[in-house]
């Protein structure tokens, strides 16, 4: 859909190998909620970034919404590179957070293909958790989602009780770790 609202709208991508410049951020899974998934694409001609919002912005579809066009450095990495946690916000939960903060081990196993079974520790990659009414706002390395989603991670947390149909998830956003190894949102709505 974006490769073709560049085109509709006038503008072409750079092609690398016969294909257009183009990636993605880290996708969301298919049984959550987004209101941040991004992409990178290099065009063939300068533009400038209000002059490309106003060109895509009409032809973007299908539930989508163009949020904003941000014109970065060509030697920046991709964002699917940059970002490093996901924050997401999860309701028709309830929890104790500070529980959840104190626990050193929060494991859980997993079966290899040849049967081996190995258990790995989750904790480390909940870099914050917070009570929030309704639920929890919860940041997870990416990293941490390769192998398990999310849904999967609620199940694991301890006291965690799961209120009316079960939770909802909604990924709010990316976010990269700037020099002082701070989590700053790439953008946030």
């Amino acid at each position: 859909m974006l490769l073709n609202a560049l085109t509709a709208g006038g503008l072409t991508p750079a092609l690398h190998k016969g294909r257009p410049k183009f990636s993605l951020g880290p996708a969301a899974a298919d049984d959550e909620a987004c209101n941040c998934e991004y992409a990178d694409i290099c065009l063939a001609r300068y533009a400038p970034a209000e002059e490309i919002n106003l060109k895509l912005a009409p032809f973007i579809t299908g539930g989508f919404k163009l949020e904003n066009v941000i014109e970065v450095p060509y030697a920046i990495s991709a964002v699917e590179n940059l970002a490093v946690f996901a924050k997401y916000i999860i309701t028709g939960v309830k929890c104790d957070a500070e529980k959840i903060k104190d626990c050193k081990n929060i494991d859980y196993e997993v079966v290899h293909p040849n049967g081996l079974r190995e258990f790995k520790n989750i904790r480390p990659a909940i870099y914050g958790i917070n009570g929030i009414a309704g639920g929890i706002e919860i940041i997870i390395r990416l990293d941490a989602l390769r192998s398990i989603g999310m849904r999967q991670i609620l199940t694991m947390l301890p006291g965690l009780e799961v209120q009316g149909r079960g939770p909802e998830i909604l990924r709010g956003a990316l976010l990269w770790q700037n020099a002082a190894g701070t989590p700053e949102a790439v953008q946030e709505s």
